[in-house]
């Protein structure tokens, strides 16, 4: 059949009143009434169900749109969500056999690509257990909606229980299919990922190096797949401080996804994000500013503007800005990044408390003390439940409300928590740690504040270069 006979068909229907076919409807031009549907379920004969299920299924996967994040496919792709949900629901475990139909993956990827993480964790976690059920544990179906379950964790946030699950998926998918499977590397990537949002860098690194190298070899160094590895070791490099490396990778990277996939592909601008970070970390401030000035509109652009990804651009743009003495505004744009986190993601989500911090950090510089100890003294307990006593971004909350008692004059209590920040720091990071010297340093500073003279200059003779 062709569509000039698919569309016959469905005219016919309509004509008959059995659907309502509206050409001017989009994604939903073709209606049909509950009790008609149920009508034609009742009446079709059992042996045919599984076939017309998997052909419905095929359809729906043909029709879902790369990448389904676009602005313009939003109306499509929750109407695609929504006809798999009931046709999932009208089926039963009909497109679990023999295999996960490859539709039930797209459509619960769709939700994390859309940053719905608990939408994501709640079908995630049905479709593992709907897999274990009919095709076993071990099945690589099962595993790798295990594996997505893990990344919905992670995108939510609860991170420690995305590394439990993953670290027993990758020793699954080791046993079932190797160690140099596609699958098992993937799921190795998505583990290295889920340490370095847990703090866990070097664990990262040697991960991701593995990973890198496996890809390469399997799918060649230009496949997409591959490009993804080598961004995430240039994040890793990044967050480790590494800054030549992860701007060496991130430059590579860049150009390999504008010749492979186009300039305004997703990961491209995600690309170009990242490259913006690592100059900023590397003091080229206003090559920064120019790259995050373009990212933004690009996000809006093809993501959307409340898109997590476009939320993120524009908190980039803002820690861009504040580094550039920019500082009015950084917080007008912090200020829409926190409402937006706060309305997307959630009061507790890590990613809301990076914006508060962030919009604390920017309030700090710009002398406005208050406002940024009243943003830190929430920001700290909530990264204590979160993310743990001994987490980076919890020694960074735990530093930085130090230094605003410093600046509104309240020495003793800066002192207090920084004697604890110090040991943390170089137990968490090591002594050589631009963190852990900052530490140290700030420690000092506050001694001498509080007339502590000879301690303070005690622990700057350790480190006389440390950033102040």
């Amino acid at each position: 059949m062709d569509a000039t006979q698919a569309r016959a068909a469905i005219r016919l229907l309509h004509r008959y009143g059995i659907a309502i076919h509206d050409p001017n409807a989009g994604p939903r031009a073709v209606r049909v009434h509950a009790l008609t549907a149920r009508a034609a379920r009742i009446t079709t004969p059992a042996d045919l169900r599984a076939g017309i299920a998997h052909a419905v299924a095929d359809a729906l996967l043909a029709a879902w749109p790369d990448p389904d994040t676009h602005p313009d496919h939003a109306d499509l792709v929750i109407a695609l969500r929504a006809n798999t949900e009931a046709l999932t629901r009208l089926t039963g475990d009909l497109l679990c056999q023999p295999d996960v139909h490859r539709l039930l993956f797209q459509a619960g990827r769709s939700l994390l690509e859309a940053g719905l993480h608990t939408a994501a964790h709640t079908y995630w976690e049905g479709l593992a257990t709907t897999a274990g059920q009919i095709l076993g544990d071990q099945h690589p179906d099962t595993l790798t909606a295990r594996a997505n379950l893990a990344a919905s964790c992670r995108q939510a946030g609860r991170n420690d229980e995305a590394i439990t699950i993953l670290e027993q998926v990758l020793a699954d998918f080791v046993r079932v299919k190797g160690e140099q499977h596609p699958a098992t590397i993937t799921t190795r990537a998505n583990l290295a990922s889920s340490y370095g949002q847990a703090g866990r860098t070097a664990e990262a690194i040697v991960l991701e190096e593995q990973v890198l190298a496996d890809f390469a070899r399997v799918l060649g160094e230009q496949h997409p797949v591959t490009l993804s590895a080598r961004a995430n070791l240039a994040a890793s490099c990044w967050q480790a401080r590494r800054t030549a490396e992860a701007i060496t990778i991130g430059e590579q990277v860049l150009a390999d996804r504008v010749r492979v996939l186009g300039d305004q592909h997703p990961d491209t601008i995600t690309a170009r994000a990242n490259l913006a970070a690592s100059y900023r970390q590397d003091g080229r401030t206003a090559e920064a500013i120019t790259i995050g000035e373009q990212v933004l509109p690009d996000r809006v652009r093809v993501q959307g503007d409340q898109h997590p990804h476009t939320i993120t651009a524009r908190a980039n743009l803002a820690v861009s800005y504040r580094q550039d003495g920019r500082t009015a505004e950084a917080i007008v744009l912090e200020e829409q990044v926190l409402a937006d986190r706060v309305r997307v993601q959630g009061e507790q989500h890590p990613h809301t408390l990076n914006a508060r911090a962030n919009l604390a950090a920017s309030c700090w510089q710009a002398r406005r003390t208050a406002e940024a100890i009243v943003l830190e003294e929430q920001v700290l307990p909530d990264r204590v439940r979160v993310q743990g006593e001994q987490h980076p971004h919890t020694l960074n909350a735990r530093a930085n409300l130090a230094a605003s008692y410093r600046q509104d004059g309240r020495t003793a209590e800066a002192i207090t928590i920084l004697e604890q920040v110090l040991p943390d720091r170089v137990r968490v990071q090591g002594e050589q740690h631009p963190h852990t010297l900052n530490a140290r340093a700030n420690l000092a500073v506050s001694y001498r504040q509080d007339g502590r003279t000879a301690e303070a200059i005690t622990i700057l003779e350790q480190v006389s270069d440390a950033p102040m």
